[in-house]
């Protein structure tokens, strides 16, 4: 059996979140030994299978994955849910902001309807009065064991409040306070600030576009790096791509402007170096730095399979603890407290089963 390499794969996945289908180069691969199973496996664990489920669809292989048809269906059902938020905050006088993929669904970046595949809706709540306003809906939180939240007060090291859903709805709701974790935050600008309203939902607001891609950033290549089940995602990468792509020249002036700073502009390089690397096939990136170098040696770390996430994740833990800025923001706390919290180590098996 053929192995499937990483670029290969990224790169179809990416020509396909821009509308060009390479169902040609699939069937090259099948007949060069690549199993549907690997294909399926990769999309699994670069949260593509949405994009992965048509293109098999579309060569007429059997397949594991949901039928395209599944993901636009819970599309349109994610957005009547959103639209019911919208009609009770108005009726409240409350607004939330949708972050990650939520903003997809009133600002699409993707040729089609469901291509992006979601876990949950994760909104910024900056107000008790918006949290008031799911209770009346008939939320609960997802473990029982969670009490549900009446205030904006964080656990320590955490950017989200425990996550919250109802019986029959596409997804659950997963209440932000902060749009990325405390370490994070002074990354970014006034984000409130600048939020504009969904078309046809003024109850939900939406980051600008350059705060977007900045928070994107964020979860890509930081926030993501030390977890157990999973990090440098190429749906970030492919995202990132697709929503620069979508900038007008005033809003890219405004990007650069934002990434201008020592932290920022890291960020940016880091970007750059992953995505000419695995999405537009640039052997030199590997090159342009020692870290450049490393970046990439993680990311085929990562495509070894959970045994390399695992041990990707603990240098990338073991590294963070070596900075003074570790020690801030309570990190040290919720790393301890995460060995005796039950949903990480569900997670974390799940991602072994994967």
């Amino acid at each position: 059996m053929t192995r499937l390499d990483l670029r290969t794969f990224a790169q179809i996945g990416f020509n396909a979140a821009k509308g060009q289908y390479p169902l040609a180069q699939l069937r090259h691969l099948r007949a060069a030994g690549v199993s549907v199973q690997s294909i399926e496996t990769l999309a699994t664990r670069h949260r593509l299978k949405p994009i992965f489920a048509y293109l098999l669809s579309e060569v007429n292989w059997d397949t594991a994955l949901p039928k395209p048809a599944y993901y636009v269906a819970r599309h349109l059902h994610m957005r009547q849910q959103l639209l019911e938020l919208d009609r009770a905050l108005q009726n409240a006088g409350a607004r939330v902001i949708l972050l990650k993929g939520a903003i997809q669904i009133f600002r699409p970046i993707y040729p089609r309807p469901g291509l992006r595949q979601m876990a949950d809706l994760d909104i910024l709540v900056s107000t008790p009065q918006a949290l008031q306003v799911f209770a009346k809906l008939g939320y609960i939180t997802v473990d029982p064991v969670d009490e549900f939240p009446t205030t904006l007060e964080l656990k320590i090291g955490e950017h989200h409040l425990a996550p919250i859903g109802r019986e029959g709805d596409a997804a659950r709701v997963e209440p932000h306070v902060l749009c990325v974790p405390p370490a994070y935050v002074g990354f970014l600008g006034d984000v409130e600030g600048s939020a504009i309203a969904a078309s046809g939902a003024p109850g939900l607001l939406m980051p600008s576009r350059v705060d977007q891609i900045v928070i994107t950033l964020i979860h890509a290549l930081r926030a993501d790096r030390n977890s157990m089940h999973g990090g440098l995602f190429l749906r970030s990468f492919i995202e990132l791509e697709l929503l620069y792509e979508g900038l007008e020249a005033s809003e890219r002036i405004a990007l650069e402007r934002a990434m201008s700073t020592k932290t920022n502009a890291r960020l940016w390089d880091d970007w750059r170096v992953v995505a000419d690397w695995a999405l537009r096939g640039d052997n030199s990136a590997r090159w342009r730095s020692v870290r450049a170098a490393q970046l990439i040696a993680e990311i085929e770390l990562r495509h070894l399979g959970s045994s390399g996430t695992m041990i990707a994740a603990s240098l990338n833990l073991l590294a963070d603890m070596t900075r003074p800025q570790f020690w801030k923001h309570a990190r040290p706390q919720k790393f301890f407290g995460k060995l005796f919290d039950r949903a990480f180590w569900r997670r974390l098996t799940a991602s072994f089963r994967a």
